[in-house]
């Protein structure tokens, strides 16, 4: 057995003794995206992007991008693998807000910065669902939220 390790992923090279070799990878650390695009327009207030969670993780930091300097504030909300779809898939209402009072947010910026998470509920089950909503907007067309993730 050979391992190979980084800081990002570990790669298990193994044998079932009879000389026939395996691979097993393992991400360490990784990130979840999401985009916004207004299609050449402003995106509307509520706008909701959702996607899986493919591991159980911990949120480690989170990321803002826009393609121009604007205005922009997201709320994230997790909806359990249970209760996806929800009675009110993509909707701003649906799941439970992990922000608390510290939501993703440009302020006449194109990016943005969280490593602190204060109040956010940073652990991620395999299966949950992340829905993306948009809170308020000004001035941008598109935008990227990446949430900086750690597998446990």
């Amino acid at each position: 057995e050979y391992v190979i390790q980084s800081s990002r992923a570990s790669v298990r090279f193994f044998t079932d003794g009879a000389g026939k070799w395996y691979t097993d990878i393992n991400l360490i650390t990784g990130t979840l995206q999401t985009k916004i695009d207004g299609q050449g327009a402003i995106p509307s207030v509520g706008t909701v992007e959702a996607f899986e969670v493919p591991y159980n993780c911990t949120i480690t930091a989170a990321k803002l991008t826009a393609d121009v300097s604007g205005s922009l504030v997201l709320d994230v909300r997790k909806i359990t693998a249970a209760n996806y779809p929800s009675t009110s898939p993509y909707t701003a209402a649906a799941g439970t807000s992990i922000v608390a009072s510290a939501p993703p947010t440009l302020s006449s910026a194109q990016s943005s910065q969280d490593a602190t998470l204060t109040g956010w509920t940073l652990n991620l089950s395999k299966g949950d669902w992340l829905q993306v909503s948009i809170t308020s907007v000004s001035t941008l067309f598109k935008a990227k939220l990446s949430l900086d993730i750690a597998r446990r």
